[in-house]
């Protein structure tokens, strides 16, 4: 039986620590294994718009957008549509989620981020902050994970 090698590299610079519970949810493609990975792994000033996510690989809007359709019905994603005084859309507002919400332990127990929006300029400018919760709901960490002009 052939054996098979994996060749692994000093992890001092440049890695991301992550979960296994969505690697092993075999509900999710890869695709969405995927952007749920590089999402989580993303830097502090990332822009969490589609497009920006989706110029990240050769995929496209089209197969990002399902990507991330994936991630929301398997609870690993809520995107929620915020709106100003007048009822226009202003922003997207992302939660995401290193456990699945689907599964009923996860819901009490599992670590997330949310995308918080915050507006300057008048509205005309929409900053996203990314902050990791912990399982009581608390922030667990202040640092801002992302901001985005949108």
């Amino acid at each position: 039986m052939p054996m098979s090698n994996v060749i692994r590299v000093v992890k001092n610079c440049n890695y991301t620590t992550l979960s296994n519970y969505h690697f092993k949810d075999k509900r999710l493609s890869w695709k969405a294994k995927g952007l749920l990975s590089t999402m989580l792994s993303l830097p502090d000033n990332w822009n969490y718009t589609i497009e920006g996510l989706a110029g990240l690989s050769d995929d496209g809007v089209k197969a990002t957008n399902s990507g991330l359709a994936e991630l929301e019905k398997c609870g690993y994603l809520i995107r929620k549509q915020l709106r100003d005084d007048t009822g226009r859309f202003v922003m997207m507002e992302y939660t995401i989620y290193e456990k699945s919400i689907e599964d009923g332990a996860a819901a009490c127990s599992g670590a997330k981020a949310t995308v918080t929006p915050k507006r300057t300029n008048g509205g005309k400018q929409g900053i996203f902050t990314v902050m990791p919760k912990s399982a009581n709901g608390k922030t667990a960490n202040r640092k801002s994970r992302s901001s985005i002009k949108y």
